[in-house]
C-alpha cells in the first residue's frame, strides 16, 4: 500500500488556476503514476525522488499554460 500527500510548485499564478480546474486530470496523472509502482520501488533509496520525478513529467505533460517546477512529499506512508 502506498498513501501519499504531494504539494505542486507551480510556476505562474495561470498554472495554478490551471490545476484547479484540471483537478481530475491532476488525480488521475498521479494515480496512474502510483499504480505503476509498488512499494519497494519507493521503498529502496532514491526511490521518493523518482516517484516525484514521474509526477512531475506526467502532471507537465497534460499542463497548457505552463509547467510545475516542483513537487513535493507532504506525507507518505509505503506498507
Amino acid at each position: 500500500m502506498i498513501q501519499v500527500q504531494f504539494t505542486l510548485q507551480a510556476q505562474s499564478g495561470a498554472v495554478t488556476s490551471e490545476l484547479g480546474s484540471r483537478s481530475a486530470q491532476v488525480d488521475d496523472a498521479i494515480l496512474s503514476v502510483l499504480h505503476a509502482l509498488n512499494a519497494s520501488d519507493i521503498a529502496q533509496p532514491g526511490g521518493e525522488r523518482m516517484l516525484k520525478d514521474m509526477v512531475l513529467s506526467r502532471i507537465n505533460r497534460i499542463l497548457t499554460t505552463g509547467k510545475i517546477s516542483a513537487v513535493y512529499i507532504d506525507n507518505i506512508i509505503v506498507q
